[in-house]
Parts: C-alpha cells; sequence; structure tokens
C-alpha cells in the first residue's frame, strides 16, 4: 500500500473473502455557511404572526413544529425552508413571498394589486379610453 496525495489513499478492502485495493479520496471539507445574522435577506416571521394576531407557541402547535425548531426559525437562529415558508404561509393565509418582505410592504403591494385589478374591472367595463 502506498499513498499518492493526487489520486488518494489505497486502502484494503475485503469483499467475499477477498482482499481488494481500492481508492479512498479525500473527504471534501463542507464549506461553513453564513451565520442568519450575516445573510443579506431573512424572513418576517414573528412580524407577519403579529399582525395575524398568533405568537410563538400557537406556531408549535398548530404546525405540529418541535420546540426547537420553532424557536429557531422564530428567532432567526435556523435557516427556513421552502417547506417552512410555505407551511406558514398557508397557516397565515399569505402568499409565500410575502413573509419575505417587511409586513407593511407586503400589505402595499396587496393594495396596489387591488387598485390595478378595480382599475382594470373599471376599464373592462368603460371600454378602452379615445
Amino acid at each position: 500500500m502506498s499513498q499518492d496525495d493526487s489520486v488518494g489513499l489505497l486502502v484494503p478492502t475485503i469483499k467475499t473473502n477477498k482482499i481488494r485495493l481500492q481508492r479512498m479520496q479525500p473527504k471534501r471539507t463542507k464549506r461553513a455557511s453564513t451565520p442568519t445574522e450575516e445573510l443579506s435577506h431573512r424572513w418576517y416571521l414573528p412580524e407577519h404572526a403579529a399582525i395575524h394576531g398568533k405568537r410563538q407557541a400557537d406556531a408549535e402547535r398548530d404546525l405540529g413544529w418541535s420546540r426547537a425548531k420553532t424557536s429557531g426559525l422564530w428567532n432567526l437562529k435556523q435557516r427556513y425552508t421552502q417547506e417552512s415558508v410555505d407551511e406558514v404561509a398557508k397557516w397565515l393565509g399569505v402568499r409565500p413571498f410575502e413573509l419575505l418582505l417587511p409586513p407593511e410592504e407586503a400589505e402595499r403591494l396587496r393594495k396596489l394589486e387591488q387598485l390595478l385589478d378595480d382599475h382594470a374591472r373599471l376599464l373592462s367595463r368603460e371600454g378602452s379610453p379615445s
């Protein structure tokens, strides 16, 4: 057995009563993830929940999450996943992307969309302006 840094380490393996030499590749080191407080974006779970009259304990009970998961997500110590965003959006009755906006901005966007819908309905009733 010899070691060649460019190809990996030769190690003996036993398979069906035969000893073979198998190349063992060095493990790649995993890049450390950015701490949540240093991310350039975040979700606004506690803020949206407060507007809907929900508390952390409600999320734990209603969503069936463990206390550790609920606390980590609520206090922005744990990264959210698409699955958790979808669960919370359904729980609060909002669209998933709204959780990535401050509640005031999400509300302004909803009002703007409603205004545009109302305007489009008005135009379709009256016909296009000349």
